[in-house]
């Protein structure tokens, strides 16, 4: 297997990694605007997201999905439970665990909001032919945990 021969160009504007971060923050961006007309910010959306897949997921198990610290995840997790948005219980396999759940009322937002980031992605991806959104996410996931 050949290498990429290392960007000769001149500027962060030109690295691939910066690129990729911009383009990361463009999404964000656009995403926090559009959910927090329902509310939510993208952390939040990012916990309610993991709990409607993995039901019953700890804060420690959320803040490593949702790439946070565990003390920033006991926050979104109070603040998500104090709407009622999502509950949390002791684990029923291990005592000292707090399972987390999402509630009915969680649920009912959270198809909300995956309607608003299917918008997002749409306006974002929106110019990029089916064949280069598939090869964008092969080439993402094959990067993906290399660091």
């Amino acid at each position: 297997m050949s290498r990429a021969a290392p960007m000769t160009t001149n500027g962060m504007s030109h690295e691939l990694g910066y690129l990729i971060k911009e383009a990361q923050q463009t999404i964000r961006n656009k995403m926090d605007k559009d959910l927090a007309e329902l509310g939510l910010t993208t952390p939040q959306y990012s916990v309610l997201s993991e709990l409607e897949e993995f039901p019953g997921l700890s804060s420690a198990d959320l803040a490593r999905k949702s790439f946070v610290t565990p003390q920033t995840m006991n926050l979104i997790v109070q603040k998500l439970e104090e709407r009622q948005l999502v509950r949390r219980y002791e684990s029923k396999t291990h005592g000292k665990i707090i399972s987390t759940e999402i509630t009915a009322e969680g649920a009912e937002l959270l198809a909300l909001a995956h309607q608003r980031v299917r918008e997002v992605q749409a306006q974002i991806f929106g110019s990029l032919s089916a064949g280069e959104v598939a090869t964008l996410s092969s080439l993402l996931k094959k990067l993906r945990g290399r660091g």
